[in-house]
């Protein structure tokens, strides 16, 4: 794997995993939880570092000084929120047509923890929820599944256009090189 391609998964596995990766600090390879090995806190200290060296990284890759770098992670991180964001409110609806979506919910051991601890859901999840939830239940009516559909689809081309306003802000002040470098990180388009 070259040294792009593992940039590249990294940033990518910053914006889908974050989630994920503070249940994985919870869990030892058993599957057991092991909160009495590891607070909350620490679990919150590990993602941090974790993202602080993607972001070094990438700072690195991109060759931003760090007045540069100032103006640059935060758009850089919203674009990633964005994209995250589109990607997640599809795949969520996929692996959910497949079982995943309720994975870990109400199992024993659940002490209710991990639900309290969950982000609000933004508007293109509740549109895919709400429309999973059509789409799976035995006779949805046609004026109920339309008006998901729609609900969804407005939710996605919201999140397109600012999508779109975020990239152009981003190319407004990188220099040509790191447009580049970005482009080829599927940052850019």
């Amino acid at each position: 794997m070259t040294r792009k391609t593992a940039l590249i998964a990294l940033i990518l596995a910053l914006v889908a995993g974050t989630a994920y990766i503070g249940k994985t600090f919870a869990q030892d390879d058993s599957g057991r939880g092991r909160r009495g090995n590891m607070t909350d806190e620490e679990r919150r200290e590990r993602i941090e570092q974790w993202r602080a060296q993607i972001a070094d990284q990438l700072r690195q890759k991109l060759g931003a000084t760090e007045e540069e770098w100032t103006v640059l992670e935060p758009m850089l991180t919203n674009i990633q929120t964005l994209s995250g964001q589109l990607q997640a409110g599809g795949m969520r609806s996929a692996f959910a047509a497949f079982g995943g979506g309720r994975r870990g919910r109400g199992s024993e051991g659940d002490d209710g923890a991990e639900a309290a601890e969950a982000p609000e859901q933004t508007e293109i999840q509740k549109a895919s929820q709400a429309l999973q939830e059509l789409a799976d239940s035995e006779t949805p009516s046609t004026e109920d599944l339309d008006a998901a559909l729609e609900a969804y689809r407005a939710a996605r081309a919201q999140i397109e256009d600012d999508l779109a306003v975020a990239r152009e802000e981003l190319r407004g002040v990188v220099t040509l090189k790191q447009e580049a470098q970005l482009v080829l990180m599927g940052i850019l388009d």
